[in-house]
C-alpha cells in the first residue's frame, strides 16, 4: 500500500511540474485526496487515495480519431514531443492513457506513474581555467526552452 501511495505522489509532482499545460495537453490537476472509506475494484484491490483531476476526455481509439479527420499516431506522437518540450519524458504511451479531448480538439495524456521530470542541462560554453565554473541552463516557461545564469 505504501508503495502505491508513494506512486501517487510523484504522479502528483508530475501533474505539479506540468502545470502551463493543464487543460490543454493533460487534465488540470486539483490534487491527491485520502479517502475515509476504502473504495474497493471489483478484483478486490483496495483504494485508500486517488487522484482528482479535470475530465479529460474519452479514450482515443483509432475509429473515433479519424472520424474527427486526426491520425491516431501523429496526435500521440506529438502530444508527446510536447511533454519532452515541458521536461516530462512520458514512458506509458498505452491506448487506455490517450485521450480525446472533443472541447478543445486534442489529445490528452493522463497516468504519469511511470513518467520521469527531466533535470536542467547546462548549455556547453567555453570556461577559462582561472575562472569558476559558471553554468547556462535552459529553463522551462510555457514548456517552451528559456535560459538563465547559475553561478
Amino acid at each position: 500500500m505504501t508503495a502505491f501511495k508513494a506512486k501517487l505522489k510523484h504522479e502528483g509532482l508530475v501533474y505539479r511540474h506540468l502545470n502551463e499545460v493543464q487543460g490543454e495537453l493533460i487534465p488540470v490537476y486539483l490534487g491527491n485526496i485520502s479517502l475515509i472509506r476504502p473504495y474497493f475494484l471489483d478484483s478486490g484491490v483496495r483504494i485508500v487515495q486517488m487522484l482528482l483531476m479535470s475530465w479529460a476526455g474519452e479514450q482515443a481509439r483509432k475509429g473515433l480519431m479519424s472520424a474527427m479527420g486526426r491520425d491516431l499516431v501523429a496526435e500521440t506522437s506529438e502530444a508527446a514531443t510536447k511533454m519532452l518540450a515541458c521536461g516530462v519524458e512520458y514512458r506509458d504511451i498505452h491506448p487506455l492513457n490517450l485521450l480525446w479531448n472533443p472541447e478543445i480538439r486534442k489529445m490528452m495524456l493522463v497516468d504519469f506513474e511511470r513518467s520521469e521530470i527531466s533535470k536542467p542541462m547546462p548549455i556547453l560554453q567555453e570556461i577559462s581555467p582561472n575562472r569558476n565554473r559558471k553554468h547556462l541552463y535552459i529553463t522551462d516557461s510555457h514548456c517552451g526552452p528559456t535560459s538563465s545564469y547559475r553561478g
